[in-house]
This record gives structure tokens, C-alpha cells and sequence, in this order.
């Protein structure tokens, strides 16, 4: 990964969000923005548009859901590598975030190896 690459991380639980900041370092990610809720998400891709390389949303956020935020970064930018995570989502739910655009899904609690492979699958295309 050049470390030059930006990815975001939108989660509304602080832990999450700084553990998946530290995984995503560890995977080469130069700069890790992080978003509470969806609409802080859509705004900081908007804001750097060209330099983020990865997004990754919770499903379940205040303010604005991740499904939602998957909608307007991928209307904004409908080549956004979106991954989509969650603790909770039903299979209902995972095929509606594939079926908009979404990259990947992934189920909470994500290990380093979980997410390292999944990244690797998503960059090879």
C-alpha cells in the first residue's frame, strides 16, 4: 500500500473506530480520517474527493446510517471502494448494501486477518 493512501472509517463507537484506524495503518493507510455517523462520512469524502482510496461504515449510526452514507459517497463517486461492517446486519440487509454499491461486508468483531484479506481480495479487483 503507498502510504500516501487515505482511507475513512465511519463507526459511531470509539473503540471501533480507532481499533479499525490502527488496523488500517498496519495495512500501509498513510491517513486514516474517522466520521461518527454517516453524514460527517459523506461530507469528509466529499471534502477530500480523489484521496480517499478506502471507505469503511458501520451499518447502524446515528444521524445518518451507514446504508444511506454508502448511497451518497457512491452517488458522489460511483468508483468509491466502499467495505461495509456490522454486528447485526441480516443477509436481507448485506445483499441491499452489495446490490448499492458496496465492495464487501463484513461481520463485527473483525480480526487484523480478517480484514487484511478482505482488502487484499477488493485491491486485486
Amino acid at each position: 500500500m503507498d502510504k500516501s493512501a487515505t482511507a475513512l472509517v465511519a463507526d459511531d463507537h470509539e473503540a471501533a473506530r480507532r481499533l479499525a484506524a490502527k488496523f488500517l495503518e498496519r495495512l500501509g493507510y498513510g491517513t486514516v480520517l474517522q466520521a461518527e455517523h454517516g453524514a460527517e462520512a459523506v461530507s469528509l469524502y466529499r471534502e477530500h474527493a480523489g484521496e480517499i482510496a478506502l471507505v469503511l461504515l458501520d451499518l447502524r449510526m446515528p444521524v445518518m446510517g451507514g446504508a444511506e452514507a454508502l448511497r451518497g459517497i457512491v452517488a458522489f463517486d460511483p468508483g468509491a471502494r466502499v467495505l461495509m461492517w456490522s454486528g447485526d446486519a441480516t443477509d436481507e440487509e448485506v445483499a441491499e448494501l452489495l446490490a448499492a454499491g458496496a465492495v464487501a461486508f463484513l461481520q463485527k468483531p473483525v480480526t487484523f486477518e480478517q480484514l487484511s484479506e478482505v482488502l487484499g481480495e477488493i485491491l486485486r479487483g
